[in-house]
């Protein structure tokens, strides 16, 4: 609970030179420390505080290097034209291998639902989920692959949200 404290700006109780003070308690005035940081330690937090700095760093090239390679592996397999109606259009088209007349449009955005098309009209939406952490284009790749290897088991395994 908050404290309040009136206190007056000089010597006199004049209304207009008052100011209401909020009183801290003693621990977050002090930082929360109990005592002073010796230069020994100031030291030891700042190197440890560099080398966490350092791993992140490095944490985010390995990242960006990785989403490099799974475009450059993506591109590769759907084809260079495929690859840029992915990126024009915002999604590909994948006929289905067992249901004629079937196609599923696959968005850009790796976490987007996939549309199931019958006949022309969004029937069905699919939601295929990785449970390993990978770049976006890896997660791209491997719904295509699963989708035209074996479209029964990513049927079977996908989450249905059905159109009305």
């Amino acid at each position: 609970m908050a404290n309040y404290y009136y206190a007056s700006d000089s010597a006199t109780t004049s209304a207009t030179a008052t100011t209401w003070y909020y009183a801290y308690p003693y621990y977050v005035s002090t930082g929360y420390q109990t005592s002073k940081e010796t230069e020994t330690e100031k030291q030891a937090r700042l190197q440890r505080e560099e080398t966490y700095r350092q791993e992140q760093l490095a944490l985010v090239k390995r990242q960006k290097e990785a989403a490099e390679r799974a475009e450059l592996l993506l591109k590769e397999h759907i084809g260079v034209d495929t690859y840029g109606e992915l990126y024009r259009v915002g999604y590909i088209h994948i006929d289905s291998q067992k249901h004629k007349g079937r196609t599923y449009r696959m968005f850009k955005n790796p976490y987007a639902r996939i549309h199931v098309i019958e006949n022309g009209k969004v029937v069905d939406e699919l939601c295929l989920v990785a449970d390993v952490q990978c770049p976006d284009g890896d997660r791209l790749l491997t719904k295509k692959v699963l989708l035209e290897s074996d479209e029964d088991y990513a049927l079977a395994t996908s989450n249905h949200f059905p159109r009305r």
